[in-house]
């Protein structure tokens, strides 16, 4: 199970993640669940990521890499979005991408299912601090 909560404050957003991913009687595994993207005096944005690690980690990639707006003539990144709700549009466009690629196998196949939740909270200059939560259907 993972772990994040994520509380908004009148002058910022505190965020806090775990890192295990699984444990047993003689084995632990722990992975960042935390991404920032930070532009120095202008933006600072955090993803905490929650849910089957392979489905996140595919997320952050497409984040990571860029998603091309829907006109398919530019790509958005977190790190060129304008406001904290278009990165929450860029993550939900994401996660929607990677459920159209792998969501059916998880879902049928494994019985493992296309569980994803996020936590994205930061500021981008002039804006006030902003706190959002993501589900697997990418809203």
């Amino acid at each position: 199970m993972t772990y994040c909560v994520g509380t908004l404050l009148q002058d910022g957003v505190v965020l806090l993640s775990d890192s295990r991913t699984n444990a047993g009687i003689d084995h632990v595994a722990s992975f960042r669940k935390m991404t920032v993207w930070r532009v120095a005096d202008e933006r600072m944005i955090a993803l905490l990521s929650a849910g089957n690690l392979s489905v996140t980690q595919s997320v952050i990639h497409h984040l990571e890499e860029g998603l091309e707006t829907d006109d398919g003539k530019s790509v958005r990144r977190m790190t060129d979005v304008r406001s904290m709700f278009e990165a929450a549009e860029l993550v939900g466009r994401a996660v929607r991408r990677v459920h159209a690629v792998h969501g059916k196998a998880l879902e049928a196949d494994s019985g493992i299912g296309f569980n994803v939740s996020f936590l994205l909270g930061g500021q981008i200059m002039g804006r006030p601090p902003a706190l959002f939560q993501g589900y697997a259907q990418g809203n």
